[in-house]
């Protein structure tokens, strides 16, 4: 699961931001591909969208500029143990999983635990579901320009 941060309908591409510590980040250095889900159940609408994703570990300025556009608290997030690790049972009787004030000492070891995903979108599955029949359509844009197509869904 990503959570994600921007939209860049121009580009075609979404910006994620993510733990560098999560398992995640080893299968997008591996694969760099990646497909992204969205439903809107009150429309009834599927949007798939399948592109290359990119995982930017550095210092430049991007990452920092990201970095610096979060809440403290969120940052915080970044400082604590490594993602998906199970908490002990004495942490989760105790209430454990808030987020403490941050130290402004600790915010630097999460800034090297953050990491931004850019995701370019190179092809647009959107599918509506109807009990009279489903309908889908295909855009394609490895090609540079657009090629767009009805599919049997």
């Amino acid at each position: 699961v990503l959570v994600l941060r921007e939209v860049r309908p121009t580009q075609r591409s979404l910006v994620f931001h993510t733990d560098l510590r999560s398992p995640k980040c080893d299968g997008l250095e591996r694969a760099g591909d990646l497909t992204a889900v969205f439903y809107d159940p009150a429309r009834q609408r599927q949007l798939r969208l399948h592109g290359e994703a990119r995982l930017h570990r550095d210092n430049r300025s991007p990452e920092r500029q990201a970095w610096h556009a979060l809440h403290p608290r969120t940052q915080a997030t970044y400082c604590g143990d490594q993602p998906g690790l199970p908490l002990p049972k004495d942490l989760i009787d105790a209430g454990a999983g808030a987020v403490s004030p941050p130290d402004p000492a600790n915010l630097q070891q999460g800034f090297r635990n953050f990491a931004v995903i850019t995701f370019q979108v190179t092809l647009i599955r959107w599918l509506q579901l109807d009990r009279a029949g489903n309908r889908e359509a295909w855009f394609n844009y490895t090609s540079g320009t657009p090629d767009t197509c009805w599919v049997v869904a």
